[in-house]
This record gives structure tokens, C-alpha cells and sequence, in this order.
């Protein structure tokens, strides 16, 4: 079993959890199962991903995994649309911790599944080995990203792909920055896209949120690994 400390989970409590979710996230909450990991986006009134990552049950409770840099702006987001819910969002964070899938290939978490939830504590200094990076690297090189704090509120679903990852429904109904994201995708395509890049040898990386110039190419980054990096800019093709 191993840490992902790079991710936190925020819990929403049964009676209302889906029904609740289904207008804020940019997937189908009612597909969300105790054998699966569901990928969604958070976005806000303009279509902006604020947060993203994927959805899973246990027993009456909903767990939403994001960065850890994200989660306070999750709470932040939620709390005055939970206040007129059926449902309650649990005041700890969890830390997530990993073990080997034995799953099939849809139903697993790259190549993970989650062995258990426990409440995060700050005192506390993780004993298990940190899986981070590894996944970090993983989800870099199929293209997947895992918004950070400094990239949240500047990019529509579209830039990220995440109508290609299973993230995006466009058949759900409405929830929130649903018309934006409706609209650009009827039109087609975005100018900008989110792109894997290799990094330079020998030179400095780059950081999240950077902006960054590689063989005449402009764009910002969003994920950066050993040797690959995902970042937004000019659209292919």
C-alpha cells in the first residue's frame, strides 16, 4: 500500500450526495459507483475548471478526489450550494492511499485502485512510501492532466481534453458553466489545446502556471514530470 500525497479527498454524506453533485460536475453523477473511479471536472459560471479529478463510492458516501492544492477551493465553492442541499460534505480531509488494481481497465485508477481513506492530519508525518510522483508521471504521459491550484479558473474542459478522458457528459443536463461549455463545444474546436511537450536537457524546469516557449511555440504549463510535461497552447491540426 502506498501514500498518494499529491491528492486529498473531500466526503459527501447520503441522503442527496448525487443528486447534489449532478448540478456542479461536468460528468454523470449517477454513474458513480463503488467500483469505478469516475473523472470530472468542477467548473465555475464562465466554464472554467477550478478543480478535477475522479469520483468514487463507499458504502452512503461520495469521495471526491482532487489536488491537494485544490481542495480549499473545492470547500469554498460547494459550501454555499450545500447549505440548501440534502446532503452534508464531511469537515476532514482524507489522504488517499493506493494498492496494485486487480480491476479491469475502465473500472481502475491508472493501473491503481484505492485501498482506503483516512483523515488527514498535519502533525502527522506519512510513514507509507509516496506514490506522487510515479502517477504523476503516469497521467503525464497519457495525456491526463490533474489541475493544480495555480492552473484552476483558466481553462474550459475542451483545452484539457477532457471530453476524451470520459470526464465531460453532454447529456446530462445542466450544472454549473454547463451553456459555456456547451457552446464551444458545438463550434467545434478550441484554439488552444493541452499538449504533452519533452523537457529541455540541461536546463531549468519549468513550473506550473509558467509561461514557457519551446521551438517557437508559446504556451503555460500545467503538469511537469522527469522528462515529459502536459501544457496549453496552440491547438493541432
Amino acid at each position: 500500500m502506498v501514500l498518494w500525497n499529491e491528492a486529498r479527498a473531500i466526503c459527501l454524506k447520503a441522503p442527496g450526495a448525487k443528486e447534489f453533485l449532478q448540478g456542479y460536475l461536468t460528468c454523470n453523477t449517477n454513474n458513480i459507483t463503488e467500483n469505478s473511479y469516475l473523472p470530472f471536472a468542477l467548473c465555475d459560471i464562465k466554464g472554467r475548471v477550478l478543480a478535477n479529478g475522479w469520483a468514487t463510492q463507499r458504502e452512503d458516501q461520495i469521495f471526491l478526489i482532487v489536488h491537494r492544492s485544490t481542495l480549499p477551493l473545492v470547500r469554498k465553492h460547494l459550501a454555499p450550494y450545500l447549505n440548501f442541499s440534502q446532503c452534508s460534505a464531511d469537515e476532514a480531509d482524507y489522504s488517499i492511499f493506493l494498492k496494485r488494481s486487480e480491476l479491469d481497465s475502465e473500472a481502475e485508477l491508472f493501473g491503481y485502485e484505492i485501498a482506503s481513506f483516512s483523515v488527514f492530519d498535519s502533525r502527522e508525518e506519512p510513514a507509507e512510501e509516496d506514490s506522487s510522483e510515479a502517477i504523476r508521471e503516469l497521467l503525464i504521459s497519457k495525456a491526463v492532466p490533474f489541475i493544480e491550484e495555480r492552473s484552476s479558473g483558466k481553462y474550459l474542459p475542451q483545452v484539457l481534453k477532457m471530453q476524451e478522458t470520459g470526464g465531460l457528459d453532454f447529456e446530462k443536463g445542466c450544472y454549473l458553466g454547463q451553456e459555456v461549455i456547451a457552446r464551444v463545444q458545438f463550434k467545434g474546436r478550441t484554439k488552444k489545446s493541452l499538449e504533452r511537450f519533452s523537457l529541455e536537457r540541461d536546463s531549468e524546469p519549468p513550473t506550473v502556471g509558467q509561461k514557457y516557449s519551446l521551438n517557437g511555440q508559446n504556451g503555460e504549463i500545467v503538469m511537469v514530470g522527469r522528462t515529459l510535461g502536459l501544457w496549453i497552447t496552440n491547438a493541432s491540426g
